[in-house]
């Protein structure tokens, strides 16, 4: 008979027993996903610190391999189908690298990662049951102990670690485990060993737990009364979770969860929430890419590398990476400004395009201080020349002020000596930054172009090779094997290139949310033998970091660790969050708040490099009126912004959110019956996932069934061997209908796109008829008039 929860205690005072054996899981402490869900999330985890991100499935069914496998040796030495989490490690590493050979990590290493792996996904996921707990601790004086007893393959210090950690103390005066017996409860072998372990007698005892079979049947087969708590409730939620685990629906919900709630002391702010789930997923691929190349040590760049290293530190900490796991992170002060004269070359062969193709209305002030010159020099030339070094000129390069720059002594003198003193200084600072163990500078920023790895490629040595990782590419810039860029998020060129209208699409903004702290670098000097970064800190930029971007990056900061350790993240793939990802993204992309329009209007950064001035991130627009919106609608194409800036925040500044809206829903429209039709194949898809998913449960059932009830070794091994190749055919079968649906998918939105080119195609048709018809009219007018 099974018990339902909130009656326990009233039964325990019913049969007042001196001794409690109680179950663990699904009794003293639940799991907020299914229980076979910590195996799959800790498979992917494994995948991806061993560099291996894509083979989280594979790692999931060769750790069952190798289950089995101990499982069928224990079954003939000690008449158990059990194993040992102490003795897996080094079995499941050798069956990993006989698929995967090229694998490089130790075994230490390994059998580490293993077990930190395995304590983080299990404290993430075990929570105490409350109402069993509180019973327990109620009736706890009148027993005289409460005693653990689990079919687990954890020992005992490690779940008694766990349990504890998920608040459970105070309940159990001692722990016994199947892995460390090597007797089950499923055998009924446990119950017989603890008994006269303790030495008691089996009329004095009361088991509880959840599992009719282990914890009821052969509790009284061993002359234990029991109690078989109700579970079915809990049982269909893990199965609706297992139903949604992996899913971008579930983690969608998820997100919008932590969107909506204070998260870690930091409030809802309704600024850019998604943007925490687009950076999640550059901080994941960025971790990947450094273990998949062994990289040991990341030197993230002024200054919104800043903001890019805290993220990175707190998505480490998020999937409890070790201390002696981590990869380091380091800080390398530099800006174009303080690099640019290291691409310097002589006077004679120097053209500075560099800076002329960005900047051409520049003073001659501008320009000396952009190649690295001090403010004295500055003075010291213009006075030789007899120029206004802050006279403005409308384009400096063909202007008769440079012109004299060029001709002047005094500037060709101070010109070679600063360039050579800057790549001096610049040299040595790298020289201090720390490399990785293989000898390469692995750089992190935000990207674009590349520009300052570049300059920093030719103040390093040829030996050290130069890495530069970046959210996105714009243009390549100069790229050759021993200096390598590495977008993660959009390009304008290769695979990438499918998220520049997402990702690509507001590349000022990522700029905006990850200012620091501090000024620009205007260049080093020298400090006690050592090269340190001058900074040009302007306090009317720190003030709009302190009023409005602190707030909003620490916010981000806390979600990202969040989501680091959300099971419905890590379960994701990397298709499936990159699509989330894009999805989120697109609302602020088109279709931001008037707060975030204010938040991003209310940005000035100061040019370090050029024009050296305050400027604000929004220009003011021209607002247009009802005839404006309408011209949008009928034709936007004037209207958009330049590549980069944030079309929707200039349209809204110019008064055309009106005609935003229509267009935002004539395409929603125009794409609801496909998306439906989408919509209704995936639901088919997922119904048959779950339908293979029971069946599975039920061979996983019959297996338990199996062993419990056959004590032959010979015969276990053999039965269990049987029933796991009829398992493995059915993984082959549900695998294949999963592959022939996704073909379908595929095929119905293949149908889709050439439906929609077959209806432009009629469109254009009915075009030409339509003109033909009106040429053929004109022509009958013109006969008609010609026969009157």
């Amino acid at each position: 008979m099974q018990i339902a929860p909130q009656d326990l205690l009233n039964h325990l005072n019913s049969r007042s027993p001196k001794y409690i054996f109680v179950d663990i899981f699904d009794t003293l402490v639940k799991r907020t996903i299914h229980p076979d869900d910590t195996k799959n999330l800790t498979s992917r985890l494994i995948a991806r610190a061993l560099g291996l991100p894509n083979h989280g499935d594979l790692l999931l069914r060769l750790r069952g391999v190798t289950e089995r496998q101990m499982c069928l040796v224990n079954g003939e030495v000690h008449d158990e189908l059990e194993f040992s989490f102490d003795e897996f490690p080094e079995k499941y590493f050798t069956n990993i690298r006989n698929v995967l050979p090229w694998i490089e990590k130790s075994d230490d290493y390994f059998r580490n990662l293993c077990y930190e792996t395995e304590r983080r996904v299990e404290s993430l996921v075990l929570r105490r049951d409350d109402v069993i707990c509180d019973a327990l601790l109620s009736y706890k004086p009148q027993a005289a102990a409460i005693i653990g007893v689990s079919d687990f393959y954890l020992p005992r210090p490690f779940l008694n670690e766990l349990i504890e950690r998920a608040g459970v103390q105070g309940i159990l005066d001692r722990l016994y485990v199947s892995c460390d017996e090597m007797r089950t409860k499923r055998s009924g072998r446990l119950y017989e060993h603890v008994l006269e372990d303790l030495g008691i007698d089996a009329c004095d005892v009361v088991m509880i737990g959840d599992n009719a079979h282990s914890d009821g049947d052969m509790a009284k087969s061993n002359g234990i009364d029991s109690l078989v708590l109700d579970r079915a409730t809990r049982r269909t939620k893990y199965e609706e979770r297992r139903a949604a685990m992996g899913t971008v629906g579930h983690a969608r919900n998820v997100f919008q969860g932590y969107a909506r709630q204070a998260v870690a002391g930091t409030e809802p702010t309704r600024l850019f929430d998604e943007l925490a789930v687009t950076l999640y997923l550059f901080v994941r691929r960025l971790h990947e890419t450094a273990v998949s190349n062994q990289i040991d040590c990341l030197q993230f760049l002024a200054r919104e590398g800043k903001f890019l290293r805290a993220l990175f530190d707190a998505y480490q900490d998020g999937i409890g990476v070790p201390e002696d796991h981590r990869v380091s992170t380091e800080y390398l002060y530099v800006s174009r400004r303080a690099t640019f004269p290291a691409v310097l070359r002589p006077i004679e062969e120097e053209n500075f395009e560099t800076l002329f193709r960005q900047y051409r209305e520049l003073s001659a002030g501008m320009f000396l201080r952009s190649i690295g010159w001090p403010q004295a020099a500055v003075e010291a030339v213009a006075r030789a020349c007899q120029i206004d070094p802050e006279c403005v000129e409308d384009d400096f390069p063909s202007s008769s002020a440079f012109e004299c720059l060029l001709k002047s002594k005094e500037f060709q003198d101070a010109y070679d000596r600063y360039r050579q003193e800057c790549q001096g200084v610049l040299t040595e600072y790298l020289d201090q930054a720390r490399k990785d163990d293989q000898g390469r500078l692995v750089l992190v920023d935000v990207g674009w172009k590349g520009t300052i790895q570049d300059h920093l490629r030719r103040a390093l040595p040829k030996g050290v090779d130069l890495w530069g990782i970046y959210l996105g590419m714009s243009g390549p810039g100069l790229v050759r094997p021993d200096n390598r860029k590495i977008p993660l998020l959009f390009s304008y060129t290769g695979a990438l290139a499918r998220c520049n209208k997402t990702f690509g699409a507001v590349r000022e903004l990522f700029e905006a949310v990850m200012v620091a702290d501090h000024g620009s670098v205007g260049g080093y000097a020298r400090q006690k033998g050592k090269v340190v970064p001058v900074l040009d800190d302007q306090p009317e930029e720190l003030q709009v970091y302190r009023d409005h971007v602190a707030s909003l990056q620490d916010r981000l900061i806390k979600l990202v660790t969040a989501l680091a350790s959300e099971p419905a993240f890590m379960a994701l793939n990397d298709a499936s969050l990159e699509g989330l990802a894009e999805y989120l993204h697109d609302r602020i992309v088109h279709h931001p708040s008037p707060a975030e329009i204010q938040w991003y209007e209310a940005q000035k950064f100061y040019e370090n490099f050029g024009t050296m001035a305050l400027r604000s991130l929004a220009d003011e627009a021209d607002q247009v009126g009802l005839i404006g919106n309408a011209r949008y609608l009928i034709n936007p194409e004037p209207f958009e912004a330049d590549a980069g800036e944030w079309k929707a925040a200039d349209l809204h500044r110019r008064g055309l959110v009106p005609a935003l809206t229509v267009r935002g829903w004539l395409a929603r429209r125009a794409n609801r019956d496909p998306a439906k039709r989408t919509e209704a194949t995936v639901s088919e898809l997922s119904d048959r996932v779950h339908e293979y998913a029971v069946a599975l449960d039920r061979l996983t059932s019959m297996v338990l069934d199996r062993e419990a009830e056959s004590r032959g070794a010979v015969n276990l091994a053999v039965q269990r061997f049987a029933i796991m190749q009829d398992m493995d055919r059915a993984i082959a079968a549900r695998d294949e209908a999963i592959r022939a649906q996704e073909a379908r998918i595929n095929d119905l939105q293949s149908a889709i796109a050439s439906i929609e080119k077959l209806v432009e195609a009629r469109d254009e048709v009915i075009c030409n008829q339509t003109q033909l018809i009106a040429d053929q009219s004109a022509r009958l007018r013109k006969l008609e008039g010609r026969s009157k």
